[in-house]
């Protein structure tokens, strides 16, 4: 994805993609409930890339343009006026973007070497207009991901 362009480097092949998201199944809470086919429809459009350590990954008040499952490594979100909020693998970032005005509110850096399964925005579209109810089930993930946000902030 452009925010990403000149810090990340692409390091799977689709049939590895297909692979680590089964995988996924088993640890991130997220990423549950997929069958095979869905797995490998998704991984058609998710792109995984190796971030280095300290790099910023999202810019507060930039355009939010994808969401991003951490496959390893970590992130921390640097919110104004809050303690930093770690996300270690399997942590979904980006997605509450989604729902809000559509900018970054905080920075985001890496807080290791990094991998991460990028999903742009458009992709999703292209999910939804390919299978309206896998679409529908990929942007529940987010939705859970964002109502959770909520919940521990409260």
């Amino acid at each position: 994805e452009d925010a990403l362009a000149g810090i990340a480097e692409p390091v799977l092949s689709l049939e590895n993609v297909v692979e680590l998201l089964s995988g996924l199944t088993g640890f991130s809470q997220y990423f549950k409930g997929f069958p095979q086919g869905e797995i490998e429809a998704l991984a058609s459009h998710i792109c995984v890339v190796r971030v280095a350590a300290r790099a910023r990954v999202f810019k507060a008040g930039e355009r939010a343009t994808f969401l991003a499952l951490v496959l390893s490594g970590g992130l921390v979100t640097d919110l104004p006026g809050r303690l930093p909020v770690p996300c270690e693998a399997g942590a979904l970032v980006g997605h509450a973007d989604l729902f809000l005005s559509g900018a970054r509110p905080a920075d985001v850096y890496t807080t290791a070497d990094t991998v991460l399964a990028v999903l742009a925005y458009h992709e999703l579209a292209a999910i939804y207009l390919m299978d309206p109810l896998f679409g529908i089930k990929v942007l529940r993930m987010a939705g859970y991901a964002a109502v959770d946000d909520l919940q521990r902030a409260l």
